[in-house]
């Protein structure tokens, strides 16, 4: 590799802005992506411009951290951290991959359910970039990642460690299998049946769904609250698609004000994966 040691430090881009933030201050993530610039700088330090699924962005780390038999074009599994002090990413480890055209998106936490996680990666890797960005800032967090992958769904369904991510990866696979108008709905609605149910990974208690379907089956209460980071973010990648997401999964089927003229259709098309997805077929509706 020819290593250029007179343009160290390089600017950071001004587009890093929007995928940085896509990773919170004081956490770790794991990502895959492509090394399109690598430079090394005065006692050991390197730094590099990785192109994701999301975006572009810019990280650093010395000759430990980042190996220099890597080389531009390479293809890398990369565990970073977002320090409260820069406005940067540093690299805690970078092994070289694979080629992988896929999702950027890796899980921090240990995740037992690993053929659901391949689906979801493979499901992630179709959708648009900010709405690939929403779920990526919704899981920043170890911890919320850890309750996701291991909470029980309902007291009615799924009711054993792991059923809600393998119902929620379930009803975004019946949401992207829908017939939508262009890609940008059907990202939004898959997105929209994934996270409807964020929310119970903050709450202790647990609950029968077939309550929830003897109404209009909304997101559950905690899920918003929850989301507010996640859609600035996604706002900050790609606007549209993230407005239409938060419409969605904020439509109040009541109410005569309304966002986009699509967002009720596919806030429609979200709830009948989610209600689908369930599988209780038994709770009539009313």
């Amino acid at each position: 590799m020819t290593i250029d040691l007179t343009t160290f430090p390089f600017t950071t881009p001004a587009d890093d802005d929007g995928v940085l933030c896509v990773f919170r201050k004081g956490t770790v993530s794991v990502v895959l992506a492509r090394i399109v610039r690598m430079e090394m700088g005065w006692a050991g330090r390197v730094r590099c411009r990785l192109k994701m699924s999301v975006g572009e962005v810019t990280v650093s780390g010395n000759r430990e951290t980042i190996p220099l038999s890597l080389n531009e074009g390479d293809w890398v599994r990369v565990r970073v951290m977002r320090r409260y002090t820069k406005e940067s990413l540093h690299v805690m480890r970078m092994m070289p991959t694979s080629p992988n055209a896929g999702s950027a998106w890796l899980p921090a936490a240990l995740c037992h359910r690993t053929a659901h996680l391949e689906r979801l990666r493979a499901l992630l890797a179709e959708l648009e970039p900010a709405m690939q960005a929403t779920f990526m800032a919704a899981m920043t967090d170890a911890q919320v990642q850890r309750r996701f992958f291991w909470r029980v769904a309902a007291g009615d369904h799924h009711c054993y460690p792991g059923g809600l991510f393998d119902q929620s990866v379930k009803a975004a696979e019946l949401a992207f299998a829908s017939t939508h108008s262009n890609e940008i709905e059907r990202s939004v609605a898959t997105m929209g049946a994934l996270l409807f149910d964020l929310g119970k990974v903050f709450d202790d208690q647990l609950t029968n769904d077939g309550n929830r379907l003897r109404g209009v089956l909304l997101p559950h209460r905690l899920t918003r609250m929850r989301l507010q980071r996640a859609y600035d973010v996604a706002e900050a990648v790609q606007p549209g698609p993230a407005a239409l997401l938060r419409a969605v999964l904020e439509a109040n089927p009541g109410s005569a004000i309304g966002g986009p003229p699509e967002a009720a259709r596919l806030a429609h098309c979200v709830r009948s994966a989610v209600e689908r997805a369930f599988g209780l077929e038994s709770h009539p509706r009313v």
